[in-house]
């Protein structure tokens, strides 16, 4: 994108920590994040909701 400069890191850990706090505070419960699954593994299985023979037309 012309115009912008990204400068730093985006720390996950500390935005799911904040996360987790902001949904607790605001719901009075204790919320967790479950931790995703690994890149490779997201890619071997089908999108939920979809069979993986079916066929989309557009």
């Amino acid at each position: 994108m012309d115009g912008v400069e990204v400068v730093g890191v985006f720390n996950v850990n500390a935005f799911r920590k904040t996360l987790e706090a902001l949904v607790s505070k605001h719901f009075n419960v204790e919320a967790t994040l479950k931790e995703p699954p690994a890149q490779d593994e997201r890619a071997a299985r089908p999108a939920r909701g979809r069979k993986s023979d079916q066929r989309v037309s557009v």
